[in-house]
């Protein structure tokens, strides 16, 4: 195929968009600003995402380097009230692969590696500036302090994240709210009680918190607790600290996913909260329907097709981060003791786990 395509960042989401573009019989250079960071961030790949790659031999891969997380288990306190089992689901996968998203870029990147792609590296966007016939990118190269330019008449794909240059220079907002509570996050070498084999939501009388075991005792701790660490079950020795960070959670959506020949897709169109494990995997998606309607020249849709969806998506995440949080009446209520509404969950866990497996 003759049709030039420049991606803008080398994560998952620009990765995997090289991927499916290629599979399609394209060639995109991909630029990455950055060298490789072994940053765990994502560590969750569910069942849409894992189907999505099955026919390109990576969906093996993911399985045979992560482990199957197959239920998610609901405590308050130290009660245990309902395991979330995700084999009820109907599915080739029903479960989801738990890895550092390093690992899950790295495997993409060594399959476009095998099919010729290499990642440029160290190499920044400054502008993207227009012709009638043709855009010119400015670029520059971070490991010579020198730049250059690449004049192209095809597309541009901003793959770069939530604080997305290739968003800003076609002047393109996110539009949505933040959520109050600040949360804590961590990845911290843990021996706990709990199974490692299994996730946990935990709720308590003053906000609730997740865990979630990465590997080699190393688990993602992470909720909206003072002093978070204080709330880990009983017995719990706690070792070192890898990873930590504070953060509020922000529900945005850019106004628009394309200007002219160029489109943003991933969290450079859309940021939201974590819970559920949505933001890698609504990446990729991302990636994978711009592709296809690129293929069929139908690009321009994309904006159209996906905005729709990921808004609603978003609100939906917004609202269960709010009863999470307590600042929905329900979270509040729950907070005081979640054991008289037990008879409830039967009732809205499948959906929660169709909407956690991103099959909803």
């Amino acid at each position: 195929m003759d049709r030039d395509i420049t991606i803008i960042g080398a994560g998952s989401t620009g990765l995997s968009a090289g991927l499916f573009l290629e599979s399609l019989g394209y060639k995109p250079r991909i630029f990455e600003k950055r060298d490789r960071v072994k940053i765990t961030k994502a560590i969750g790949i569910n069942p849409v995402t894992l189907q999505l790659f099955e026919k390109y031999g990576l969906t093996k891969r993911f399985i045979n380097n992560g482990w199957r997380l197959d239920c998610m288990n609901f405590w308050y306190n130290d009660d245990l009230i309902y395991k979330n089992q995700f084999s009820k689901v109907r599915h080739p996968y029903p479960f989801m692969v738990i890895q550092p998203q390093f690992e899950t870029e790295q495997i993409l990147e060594d399959y476009l590696s095998e099919k010729g792609i290499k990642i440029e590296r160290n190499v920044e966007l400054l502008k993207i500036s227009n012709d009638r016939t043709s855009m010119n990118l400015e670029f520059k190269n971070i490991n010579n302090d020198t730049n250059f330019s690449l004049q192209t008449d095809g597309i541009v794909i901003g793959a770069d994240g939530n604080k997305s240059k290739v968003r800003q220079e076609i002047g393109v907002e996110m539009k949505g709210w933040e959520h109050p509570t600040e949360y804590t996050l961590y990845d911290i070498e843990l021996e706990t009680p709990i199974s490692h084999k299994e996730g946990h939501y935990r709720f308590y009388r003053d906000g609730a918190m997740l865990m979630l075991h990465i590997r080699d005792g190393v688990w993602r701790v992470g909720g909206n607790l003072k002093d978070v660490l204080n709330y880990l079950p009983k017995d719990t020795k706690i070792g070192k600290t890898s990873w930590e960070t504070n953060f509020t959670i922000s529900e945005k959506v850019a106004q628009n996913y394309s200007v002219g020949n160029v489109h943003i897709i991933g969290d450079a169109a859309h940021i939201h909260s974590p819970l559920g494990g949505k933001g890698m995997n609504m990446c990729i998606e991302d990636s994978y329907i711009f592709s296809e309607l690129f293929h069929q020249n139908r690009e321009k849709e994309f904006s159209t097709i996906r905005r729709k969806r990921v808004q609603t998506t978003v609100g939906v995440l917004g609202q269960l981060t709010e009863v999470v949080g307590g600042q929905h009446f329900i979270g509040r209520v729950m907070r005081g003791s979640m054991k008289p509404f037990s008879f409830l969950f039967p009732v809205f866990m499948p959906y929660m786990r169709n909407f956690l497996l991103g099959l909803k």
